[in-house]
């Protein structure tokens, strides 16, 4: 449900945002369309809305965001560059800024190409320093170089997938360079095989392999969940649960597993169709 907002615009002359020339105020009662495109508006805006102090300004045509729009957050420093193209498509850098200890530090910068990523993509540290770098082709999929660092520098990991995203992925928490999320085969843009997933024992504050999941031409058959020892099923300790997949023609979602199984040591404890793990 879209909350009660009330938006103000000031139409300005021209890109120096100087002198306005006209204004809007908007109140959207629920409305999901824009309010720029429902009035299908024209020229240099300056818009502001009643539950932030952050405001946004750039050029729209026939109600649509075109060129480049800024964000300014409350003490007028600026925190975010989009561009867009004719067709209002996210189209060139996406540039994400943040103030820490009075350093103006770049955060993200992300390339897209028609609304879609394309290209290299960067996140950085708190320092500035480099964080992340790979490149995408137009549907996604990682290609060439792929390098996680550490703060001083030294790589965490590296991979080159070349033009048919083909290697080994690990995906990190970027910003502690140690985390992996998950990790597995690609091999032409697919996942194939089993995919290692972790996650942060509650208890011991470690990483442990939280969950595996196999696939085969990008399509998940089984899956395997470790859940921490205190973890019971009908009053009886487990120590992992599988889910199996099944599919039909029609199927398009983000599936669900058809069967879970419950174990204790190898043996079945339970059989569900349903459960909160998957």
């Amino acid at each position: 449900m879209t909350e009660l907002a009330t938006y103000k615009m000031i139409l300005y002359s021209d890109s120096t945002y100087m002198y306005p020339v006209d204004s809007l105020a908007y109140t959207n009662y629920g409305d999901t369309t824009f309010f720029y495109e429902k009035f299908q508006l024209d020229g240099y805006f300056r818009i502001h809305c009643d539950y932030s102090s952050d405001f946004e300004e750039g050029m729209l045509k026939n109600g649509q965001k075109i060129g480049t729009w800024r964000y300014f957050d409350e003490n007028k420093l600026l925190f975010g560059i989009e561009n867009y193209n004719d067709m209002s498509e996210l189209h060139g850098e996406w540039i994400y800024y943040r103030y820490i200890n009075g350093k103006f530090i770049r955060d993200r910068i992300f390339h897209y190409v028609h609304g879609n990523k394309e290209g290299i993509q960067k996140e950085f540290y708190e320092s500035g320093a480099l964080a992340f770098c790979c490149e995408l082709d137009s549907n996604g999929a990682y290609i060439n170089n792929y390098l996680v660092l550490y703060e001083n520098g030294d790589t965490v990991y590296y991979e080159n997938f070349g033009s048919s995203s083909t290697g080994w992925l690990k995906e990190y928490n970027i910003t502690h360079g140690k985390d992996v999320i998950w990790e597995g085969q690609l091999i032409n843009k697919k996942r194939e095989g089993w995919l290692y997933s972790y996650a942060t024992d509650s208890k011991t504050n470690q990483r442990v392999l939280y969950g595996k999941s196999l696939y085969k031409n990008d399509t998940i058959l089984y899956q395997v969940i470790y859940p921490e020892k205190d973890e019971k099923y009908k009053g009886s300790n487990i120590d992992s649960i599988t889910g199996i997949y099944k599919y039909d023609n029609n199927e398009y979602s983000v599936p669900a597993p058809n069967q879970i199984i419950y174990y204790y040591k190898g043996k079945i404890l339970g059989v569900e169709k349903k459960s909160s793990y998957f």
